[in-house]
Order: C-alpha cells, then sequence, then structure tokens
C-alpha cells in the first residue's frame, strides 16, 4: 500500500516509531560528552518558548517540541523529526512526527504487510506501528477496520493483563496482543511496582528497589534504581563537579551539575 502525502510517495517499511528510537540512539552514539548528549533532546530557546503560551505539545519548523513534559519534568524537550525521516504535524489534539499530513476524517486504517498505518489526529500525521511486536497481524478486525488483531478475542472493558512467563498478555482493541518482556535485558512479565503503581506486565527481575523512586545526591554520587536494582553515579568520574536533586511533583530528581 501506497500513500501521497506531503513528502511525496511514500510506502512505510517500518515502524515510525522505531525510525524515532533509531534517530535518538544515532545521536546518542556520536555524542563524545554530556553537553552533546543533552543537546540530542534540548530545544534552542526559541523552540522552548513556545511552550511559554501552551501545555501542548507542538511543531516548531519541523522540530517536536514537547511542552506537555512542561509540568512532569525538568526540561521541555524536542525532536528533530526530520532527522528520522518523518514530518512534524501539528493539529488540536497536539503534535506528532509521521510519515507525512493527513486527514483523519478521510483516511481510514490500512495495512502495509504487518504495518499498521493510521491517520492520527494527535498531529494529523500517519504513523505506522509493527503488529508483530505485539504477537499480532494487520488485518480487518470484526469491524471491518484494518487493525492489529490477534487470533484470541478478547473484552477490554473486563480483561485482566495477565503473564504467561516472560510474557505479557494484554487486550488491544478485541483481540489479546502478547509481548515478550525478556526482549529487555533485566525485565520480565510479573506483579510489580513502578513508581507508586502495582502493575502486572513488564517488570524489573530484581526488584530490590522501587522503580521510578525519589533520587538522592551525596558528595557528587547520584543514587538511583536501575531495573529494580540500587545504583549509583559519581558525577565527577566524568569531569564535573557534583549533583543537584529537584522536586518533580512528590519524586525527588537528581542530576550532574558542571
Amino acid at each position: 500500500m501506497y500513500f501521497v502525502g506531503a513528502v511525496g510517495l511514500l510506502a512505510p517499511s517500518e515502524a515510525s516509531g522505531d525510525k524515532r528510537t533509531e534517530s535518538v540512539f544515532t545521536c546518542i552514539s556520536a555524542a563524545s560528552t554530556c553537553d552533546e548528549i543533552r543537546a540530542c533532546s534540548r530545544p534552542t530557546a526559541a523552540q522552548a518558548a513556545v511552550c511559554d503560551t501552551t501545555a501542548q505539545d507542538t511543531c516548531s519548523g519541523n522540530t517536536l517540541v514537547n511542552c506537555s513534559m512542561n509540568g512532569t519534568s525538568r526540561e521541555v524537550t524536542a525532536f528533530d523529526c526530520a532527522a528520522a525521516g518523518l514530518v512534524c504535524g501539528a493539529s488540536a489534539d497536539g503534535a506528532d512526527c509521521g510519515i507525512a499530513s493527513c486527514d483523519p476524517a478521510s483516511m481510514l486504517p490500512s495495512c502495509n504487510g504487518d504495518l499498521l498505518v493510521t491517520c492520527e489526529t494527535q498531529g494529523n500525521v500517519l504513523v505506522s506501528r509493527d503488529c508483530r511486536r505485539e504477537g499480532q497481524a494487520c488485518r480487518s478486525n470484526s469491524a471491518g477496520i484494518f487493525d492489529c488483531v490477534g487470533d484470541t478475542p478478547c473484552d477490554p472493558s473486563t480483561f485482566q493483563t495477565r503473564c504467561e512467563g516472560a510474557t505479557e498478555v494484554m487486550c488491544w482493541g478485541s483481540t489479546e496482543s502478547r509481548f515478550d518482556c525478556s526482549r529487555v535485558s533485566g525485565l520480565t512479565c510479573s506483579l510489580g511496582v513502578i513508581g507508586d503503581a502495582t502493575t502486572m506486565g513488564c517488570t524489573p527481575i530484581e526488584q530490590q528497589c522501587i522503580v521510578g523512586a525519589s533520587e538522592s545526591c551525596q558528595d557528587g554520587v547520584i543514587s538511583y534504581c536501575n531495573l529494580g536494582l540500587p545504583a549509583t553515579f559519581d558525577c565527577r568520574s566524568v569531569g564535573l563537579s557534583g549533583c543537584t536533586t529537584q522536586a518533580i511533583g512528590t519524586r525527588t530528581i537528581a542530576g550532574c551539575v558542571p
């Protein structure tokens, strides 16, 4: 299936989210200093200033500016959609990176192999999702609309997420979806605590501490929870002077300082 959009004739070959992730890792891998790593997600002054008048994600040129993060994290972040071969689109529902611009009112979901391609109202952009990631296939659902569909029906209003070994079984749409948590090193499927919530799903194999718990700083050393295991990082080991903390809601976040 091909799509005609703002950037021409398109044949999505991979999930748009994968393109974003790959672009971020490429930027970080090429960095040699902390400042260069921060620059991979740091907006310019002009981009950050856009968030003074909105709490929604928005576009600054072809850069996605995450203004919605302003109230929950220490700083606004930005992502260069073009670096991932994507475009930034904005709408009344917010903004996002996508394959091309589209009109949600006239463009229905479609399949390109097992890639589900939808026109999202957040940004009015085409977004592709690999159904195989959750053990599903891209095909028509019970309503005759293309979707990620599994072999086992489920009712999302009553379904309870469960574990089958290391696999998290969820209800997506009206059929079961499966994700192998062990794809991520250090994770399995179990009942665990992440932040303030108890959840059934992908959780750390080792749970000696709570993921998302408050962090601390002492003598330049940050203490935090890394995939369920207590961990530390000495800011001075990378040539920085020390660390500091900041309260974000009920949580304390620690970070290195120059």
